[in-house]
């Protein structure tokens, strides 16, 4: 191509050119252009039409048709050429070529099928090659270029196809190294990292560590050196690239001091309410990525500036919730969410993580400023349940979120604002379990429920029901809440969680979720079921839907060791609600009933051998869990005692099993010493029900009254002598 030529179509240029009063319009002149294009007999002429058709583009709004029309003349085989001319050693005319060239391509990338044509793709080079550019000094006329090359990787980052291509280390270092150089274009180039981050961070992560790791430390220092309003700005930078970071944790790097000492900076010296909410958010991002030990500063001591966050997060907390401005509020929803993730990560570290060491007053300063900001979070949601646009409200969502962390670990504060909202609390969290299993029945959805989020989050991406059940442990175990879940449906709910989360165990539960909320679920359950027999009778068909399905997942569990908890759960919650529903028995189930009875009987049997020295201990295999199981282990010969007294079946069942064998021979060798008082208070319990049955004299047979003076059972002993007379 010879840019001299180009002057031999001055009468199509200027007939063709952006115009006023009366001249062509758009459509006009791009058919002109076009035609043009169609007669071009020459390379002069090709390129006279297509620096026309780049007029036009850069000038004019063209619509999607236009642009169609304008490809199907143009096409990539023109767009090649250019590109092969700019390859020429003539720095003035490549440039020119080039800038032609990336000026159609602009204009093609607006379609998503365009965007993606393997054409198109493989142009990245050339992209990145211009934007390049910009590390010396750009010319005016050369920035258009440069912009157009950017709102291209922009759109390209958008589309699935090209972004595979985008993720590349020499494209990744490319857009680093614009941004650590603050060159010409800089923001878009963070505007492309920022899609692909947030499509793929992971990927893009692990594939180029080393340039992630370098332009954060480029950015950490500036940080942390800047003692101007280009400290905040950075801090904003910072923000944005690390809320595109998938929720895991990261490994220990070199900037993330840097970033701590400029947080410090800006949130322990006298700032702007717009100057301190970028820090808090990067503070909890900080936070959410390593830790609450983050806060602790790098040498973990600083224990100054980790109350001072959680303070600041605690009063902003306030100052927005209670703000009766809903317009402010509405503009601090990101630095409400990112307060939120500071709260549940401190409730997480401080009844998880090391002991901080406070004293007294610090103490008791961390839990009152925590009981105002969640009387804050509740005061907010006292308001929203009664707006019919709560179920639209993703801040909603968030603060639930939070509120069920902060339920689950305190139990005392805020008792009746607790207990009112609960109806509420039941409502929200029915949304939210409905669409997530729904979500995940159709696409597969990631679970979301242990990791706190930097953005609002809609009821299908959190499994709000899942974080209550702790909390409602400790209210299903109090008369005046446990009330109002039976009220709102919650038993129901609680029914359909139960089969839910029994499934995903059933399928593959990856990451034991699923087998602790089936644990909780249990104890909750149980709660009910001890506490308010009424209510399980009102709604018999869910508990026995719930037995049901206990006896099945019994068999399924009892045989692995290793779900050693799960299984003394299932099996105490299930001749809980035996007992509780022996007046409703199903004659349909009694099959199943019996076989899970069985188990159970089999599940306590081993619990309990012969040691040497004739020491009563636990076994070897449920050594490990019976911190944990020990409770449910007397509880459930507690309930197995009272179950033999109102069904007809059971004691003989006992005997035919061999459990009662197994009970008075292990009493019989063991040194009466070695049983613990609370294991002989339950054995003479059940022992002096089985007296009572028909097979009382049987156990009589077996030496129960021997064993009855060696445990000194009085109650146990006077049964066997009454059965005797």
């Amino acid at each position: 191509m010879d840019q001299q030529g180009v002057q031999t179509n001055d009468v199509d240029m200027e007939s063709c050119s952006a115009s006023s009063d009366g001249l062509p319009q758009p459509t006009e002149r791009v058919d002109t252009c076009l035609q043009a294009l169609e007669r071009a007999s020459s390379d002069t002429e090709v390129f006279a039409a297509l620096l026309l058709v780049a007029k036009i583009v850069q000038a004019e709004n063209t619509d999607a048709a236009t642009r169609k029309r304008i490809f199907d003349a143009v096409g990539f085989r023109f767009i090649n050429r250019l590109l092969k001319a700019a390859a020429k050693p003539d720095k003035k005319e490549s440039s020119t070529y080039r800038s032609l060239a990336v000026t159609l391509l602009g204009c093609f990338s607006t379609s998503p099928e365009l965007v993606s044509h393997p054409q198109m793709v493989n142009k990245v080079p050339v992209l990145i090659e211009v934007i390049q550019e910009a590390r010396t000094s750009v010319e005016d006329n050369e920035k258009q270029t440069i912009d157009d090359a950017y709102q291209i990787l922009v759109t390209m980052a958008m589309e699935e196809s090209p972004r595979k291509v985008l993720c590349s280390p020499e494209v990744i270092s490319a857009l680093c190294g614009m941004m650590q150089g603050s060159f010409y274009g800089c923001d878009r180039a963070e505007q492309v990292l920022l899609l692909l981050l947030h499509h793929c961070g992971q990927h893009v992560w692990r594939l180029n560590k080393p340039h992630m790791d370098a332009l954060l430390y480029k950015l950490a220092s500036k940080f942390k050196e800047c003692q101007d309003e280009a400290k905040f700005q950075v801090c904003e930078t910072l923000s944005r690239l690390l809320s595109a970071y998938p929720s895991v944790p990261m490994e220990q790097s070199e900037w993330s001091p840097l970033v701590f000492r400029g947080v410090s900076d800006i949130l322990m010296s006298k700032v702007s309410e717009k100057q301190r909410d970028p820090a808090l958010c990067l503070a909890s991002l900080m936070v959410s990525h390593y830790g609450m030990s983050w806060a602790l500063g790098p040498n973990r001591l600083d224990k100054k500036f980790l109350l001072l966050l959680i303070h600041l997060a605690c009063v902003e907390t306030r100052m927005a919730l209670e703000s009766p401005d809903h317009q402010y509020r509405t503009s601090k929803e990101s630095v409400l969410v990112s307060c939120f993730s500071l709260l549940e990560q401190c409730i997480e570290y401080l009844t998880c993580g090391p002991p901080l060491a406070l004293d007294d007053r610090q103490v008791v300063q961390l839990h009152t400023a925590m009981t105002g900001a969640f009387g804050a979070v509740m005061f907010y949601l006292q308001g929203a349940q009664y707006q019919e646009s709560w179920p639209d409200q993703p801040l909603v969502v968030a603060a639930v979120r939070v509120l069920c962390v902060w339920l689950a670990e305190e139990t005392t504060a805020l008792k009746e604002q607790v207990y009112q909202l609960l109806p509420f609390l039941i409502k929200v969290v029915d949304k939210s379990f409905k669409e997530v299993t729904n979500s995940r029945s159709h696409a597969n959805a990631a679970a979301a429920a242990s990791t706190p989020q930097q953005s609002l989050r809609s009821f299908a991406s959190t499994d709000l029901l899942r974080l209550l059940l702790p909390a409602l442990c400790h209210l299903t175990a109090e008369d005046e809440p446990r009330a109002r879940l039976v009220e709102e449906g919650g038993i129901e709910l609680l029914g359909e969680c139960f089969s839910y989360h029994w499934k995903r165990f059933v399928d593959g539960d990856e990451d034991g979720d699923s087998e602790i909320a089936l644990t909780t679920l249990c104890s909750v359950f149980l709660n009910v079921t001890l506490q308010d027999a009424e209510a399980v009778q009102s709604h018999s068909t869910v508990f026995k839907e719930l037995l049901c399905l206990l006896a099945a997942a019994l068999a399924h569990t009892v045989t692995n060791t290793e779900h050693l908890i799960l299984s003394f759960n299932f099996a105490v919650l299930g001749l809980t609600l035996l007992r509780t529903l022996a007046h409703h028995a199903d004659t349909q189930n009694l099959s199943a009933i019996k076989k899970f009875v069985g188990r159970t009987l089999d599940l306590f049997r081993a619990s309990f051998r012969v040691a040497s020295d004739n020491v009563h201990e636990v076994c070897e295999a449920y050594q490990p869990y019976w911190a944990d199981v020990n409770e449910l282990w007397l509880l459930g010969i507690q309930v197995l005692s009272e179950c033999l007294m109102c069904i007809p079946w059971l004691p003989s069942m006992c005997l035919q099993s061999g459990y009662l064998q197994h009970i008075i021979g292990l009493l019989k060798i063991v040194v009466a010493g070695t049983v613990e008082e609370e294991t002989i208070i339950v054995y003479s319990a059940l022992l002096g029900s089985v007296a009572k049955t028909e097979v009382g004299a049987q156990l009589k047979q077996m030496g129960a009254l021997d064993i009855a003076r060696k445990y000194k059972m009085e109650e146990l002993s006077m049964s066997l002598q009454m059965d005797s007379r």
